[in-house]
């Protein structure tokens, strides 16, 4: 294999690396927000849950 041939392959690995490298922290920041958003979701469930028994205990007590 001539050096030219053996730096092109080189660098063609290099980029793929690098391309490799960038889609992995991609997905590791989509994973990160995506485990966020789980928790906001969560919390947002619990507040409305509680939203809701608070609501029920008004109307109990209501006088309309």
């Amino acid at each position: 294999m001539s050096d030219a041939r053996s730096a092109e392959l080189s660098e063609q690995i290099q980029h793929a690396t690098s391309l490799k490298n960038e889609a992995i922290a991609e997905l590791q920041q989509e994973r990160e927000e995506a485990s966020g958003l789980e928790e906001v979701q969560e919390r947002l469930m619990v507040q409305e849950a509680e939203a809701s028994a608070r609501v029920r205990q008004l109307e109990e007590v209501s006088p309309w």
